[in-house]
């Protein structure tokens, strides 16, 4: 997520100024980064790799399925450094040209596809010579301090901008919309919808605590936890440590720094939403914390609350890959069956809706976390590609819902022969989370419930439908980050008190993190919740 620092130890050299003892010979990382679930690094022969959530293809394998273990990045590319962003990522290859892949937000291309492939950042070619990363906001660090940033979630602004063209920067950092570049000694930040204007800031990189046990050379922020890699090489973290992120081999959270668990020496340190990883001196790569897609690439999805060693790397084109389940999004209005599954059977359906500015595919990292055992329905992807223009005036968000509720219902008349018409569940993100909710509140006769993700959920039915969605035990489960927008919150917990007041059964769950669809667990309950009752 932030610009990747150089390595201030390397060699022979370190091993003798450290004091270390020799590691079965692996792979030799030179940098790492660390995303919002997913986590990059570089070989010290220039190859790419990536491990993690992959729902975006921001893994840059060519697929959407996640890895628990490094994988390398498509194409023949030797890249210098990459910087993890939230869902996405930038790289620099060797002849200092940009590429990102993943999540289109940031991506710098023409259009507001996702990316499962490097690709080239839009407009003129600038050579650069450090990359950022942040959420909806990409930047780059040109020779002789000059800035650039460029996004992907806006028409207006897709390849490099020039930031302050009388300023010279000597280095970078991206996190969520904003850029910041440090001139002079004092840290300038800017976003996209000010027109890339920078501002003095004083939170561009966190300080330590007052009091702390030692001095350091750097500090990165996570979501709610922070680490430092000291003067002496060692690595403190402090702050929330509800996944292990503080690495000290609890979670119990730590106002005061805490030493990193392993007494490990690290050259460079990054961190991510909710798990770290650093390099050593031999060129080892080390993650600790959230581990649920893979993130710390040991091969499993267990949370660590003490720095394990990333695996060796998946070589290229191998099929037997530690990671998800192996299963691509049906075409948008096809009807998937349940693992198993026949064509003879009727089975209960899950109906995904597009989010803003993606379709109902998006929306599959959910699905495809869910245990197989558990998978007892067929998924139908609403087609369609939502958009900003969809909902920016109550008109054109009413002939929104009524044109998915006609393209839901067609899909059901489709396959009717293959549903079991008593259990249909909706579920989407976003706008897609807005869309079930108002469709299942619409259609208290037909649809079951609804899975809401990240939506307000503002759209109230008609007075004379609320008893049926009593009478027919209707169900709903909500679930909003809470570093989410404040309207959003709001909206959410306005929607569990409309339904209270109408004794509607439903759940509410908040958990860490912004605007985001949430942990798959929780998705997988939401669903359970609404089919059978669970």
């Amino acid at each position: 997520m932030v610009g990747t620092l150089p390595r201030s130890l390397a060699g022979a050299a370190a091993l003798a100024l450290l004091g270390a003892a020799p590691l079965p010979a692996q792979t030799a990382w030179s940098s790492i980064s660390a995303g919002g679930m997913h986590t990059c690094a570089i070989t010290t022969t220039g190859t790419a790799h990536c491990w993690g959530y992959n729902g975006w293809g921001q893994l840059g394998d060519g697929s959407q399925i996640d890895r628990y273990v490094p994988v390398p990045v498509s194409g023949t590319r030797r890249f210098r450094v990459v910087s993890a962003g939230d869902e996405h990522n930038c790289g620099i290859a060797a002849d200092s040209s940009a590429l990102c892949w993943g999540r289109s937000y940031a991506l710098g291309v023409p259009d507001f596809d996702h990316r499962t492939r490097p690709s080239p950042v839009a407009g003129r070619r600038i050579r650069l010579q450090s990359i950022a990363a942040g959420e909806w906001v990409s930047c780059g660090l040109a020779a002789g301090g000059a800035a650039y940033c460029w996004t992907g979630y806006s028409p207006d602004v897709t390849g490099p901008v020039r930031v302050d063209s009388t300023r010279r920067f000597t280095a970078i950092l991206a996190r969520g919309g904003r850029g910041c570049g440090l001139s002079e000694g004092e840290w300038w930040c800017w976003e996209s919808r000010t027109g890339f204007t920078p501002e003095r800031a004083h939170d561009a990189v966190p300080a330590p605590p007052p009091g702390s046990p030692v001095s350091f050379r750097l500090i990165h922020q996570g979501y709610q936890s922070v680490c430092g890699l000291a003067t002496d090489s060692t690595a403190w973290c402090w702050g929330s440590n509800s996944w292990g992120q503080l690495g000290n081999g609890t979670r119990s959270a730590s106002e005061a720094p805490v030493p990193v668990s392993g007494g490990h020496r690290f050259t460079s340190l990054t961190v991510g939403d909710h798990h770290a990883c650093g390099i050593d001196a031999r060129g080892a790569a080390w993650c600790w914390g959230r581990n649920a897609s893979g993130e710390l690439g040991d091969g499993t999805t267990e949370v660590r609350t003490s720095p394990v060693r990333v695996s060796e790397p998946a070589p290229r084109g191998a099929t037997n890959i530690a990671g998800g389940p192996p299963d691509p999004p049906p075409a948008p209005g096809r009807l998937l069956l349940p693992p198993g599954g026949d064509s003879t059977t009727a089975y209960p359906l899950l109906a995904l809706f597009p989010p803003t500015w993606g379709r109902a595919a998006d929306s599959w990292y959910g699905y495809e976390r869910i245990p197989e055992p558990d998978r007892r329905f067929a998924v139908l992807l609403v087609p369609g590609t939502g958009s900003v223009d969809d909902y920016d005036t109550d008109e054109s968000w009413g002939e929104t819902i009524l044109r998915y509720e006609a393209r839901f219902r067609a899909g059901l008349a489709k396959y009717a022969r293959h549903i079991d018409t008593t259990r249909i569940a909706l579920a989407g993100f976003s706008m897609g989370g807005d869309l079930s909710w108002a469709l299942a509140l619409r259609n208290p006769g037909l649809v079951r419930g609804a899975v809401t993700m990240g939506s307000r959920n503002g759209y109230r039915t008609l007075p004379r439908l609320h008893q049926q969605l009593q009478q027919r035990e209707r169900r709903f489960f909500i679930m909003m980050g809470s570093g989410d927008e404040d309207v959003r919150v709001a909206g959410a917990r306005a929607a569990v008190r409309f339904l209270e007041g109408l004794g509607v059964a439903h759940r509410y769950r908040e958990f860490a993190g912004g605007h985001s669809g949430g942990p798959p667990g929780t998705f997988a309950e939401g669903v359970a919740f609404v089919l059978w009752n669970r």
